[in-house]
């Protein structure tokens, strides 16, 4: 019955606004996705332990953080902006500025022993397996 009724010249014009609205919306998002702020991560298994690759190209040792924190490691890496030291000005600028993070759980994980690398823009984490630990063998007494 109501798509019967007639929109309005404004009802129209606000449809339209919103459909532009989650268009742009929509590219921002693929734009972030294809960006580094997606921190593309590949995560291996191993007979031993897990191997996690992490790309994050452009950073510096020194501007990346790996914390481990009830149970969960976070990948943290910042980009200052580059304007802020610049004298001149941009005429075109798309690399991207900011923090970006990641997090993982660890169950299973032996956190003690985790390891890392960073070597031509891509981190990489040895997370050893934890020992699966064996029942102790025991008799059961019949009662």
């Amino acid at each position: 019955m109501f798509e019967l009724i007639p929109l309005t010249r404004s009802e129209r014009n606000m449809l339209k606004e919103f459909d532009r609205g989650l268009s742009r919306m929509e590219k921002d998002f693929r734009r972030e996705e294809k960006g580094i702020a997606s921190m593309r991560t590949d995560i291996i298994e191993k007979e031993d332990c897990f191997l996690l690759q992490a790309e994050l190209p452009g950073f510096c040792k020194e501007e990346i953080a790996i914390d481990i924190e009830e149970g969960r490691l976070t990948i943290r890496a910042v980009h200052h902006d580059a304007e802020e030291k610049s004298k001149h000005p941009f005429i075109r600028r798309e690399r991207h500025y900011g923090t970006y993070e990641r997090s993982f759980d660890l169950a299973g994980i032996e956190e003690d022993a985790i390891t890392a690398s960073y070597r031509h823009g891509v981190l990489e984490l040895t997370l050893p397996k934890a020992g699966a630990q064996k029942p102790e063998s025991r008799r059961i007494d019949i009662g």
